[in-house]
């Protein structure tokens, strides 16, 4: 496989090479595969499309249960926001989803849905004990800086990752700090 192609187009083509080459081939050679990673590419797309549907709905359950509608939806719609944003950047800077990079996404996922909640419900903290809205500004200053830290320690953690992993493995590896990173 090559850098910029698809794999599962790929899988696609080997497949139909593989039934063209059967049908020229005397009955008795068996032709198989050995590996498969176009399905499994396949099917780590389909895991994370499904994990990032559940933590969607999640989501929204438990802050509908917990809070108001609107403050729901304002925690559901951040991650989609933020995800296709993220995919949206690694289009553009030329990062392929694989199986890594797709582990990544989920991993921050669970980061992008426990972000939003911590805010939203801070902010109705803020709203139930009638804080007035001049002092917002200041609560929102410490939210970035708590977050931007927050973030600072994980990229600290994962770009290391991608860059002292040698050889194969770390040519592999080396989208999981983008991904972290940019999301």
């Amino acid at each position: 496989m090559q850098p910029g192609n698809n794999i599962v187009e790929y899988g696609k083509d080997v497949d139909k090479a593989i039934e063209t080459f059967k049908k020229s081939c005397p009955e008795d050679i068996n032709v198989a595969k050995i590996s498969e990673l176009p399905k499994y590419v396949e099917d780590s797309v389909s895991n994370f499309i499904r994990e990032f549907l559940i933590a969607i709905v999640a989501v929204i359950l438990v802050t509908m249960i917990l809070l108001p509608l609107r403050v729901a939806s304002v925690a559901g719609i951040t991650i989609p926001i933020t995800v296709l944003i993220t995919l949206g950047i690694l289009y553009f800077i030329g990062v392929e989803l694989h199986t890594v990079s797709l582990a990544a996404l989920i991993l921050v996922l669970g980061m992008i849905v426990d972000n939003s909640i911590v805010i939203i419900d801070n902010h109705v903290e803020k709203v139930d004990h009638r804080y007035s809205p001049g002092m917002q500004p200041s609560q929102v200053q410490r939210n970035f800086y708590t977050y931007s830290n927050s973030y600072t320690g994980y990229m600290a953690i994962y770009i290391p990752l991608g860059i002292m992993v040698p050889g194969n493995a770390g040519e592999f590896l080396k989208t999981f700090p983008i991904v972290v990173s940019i999301t």
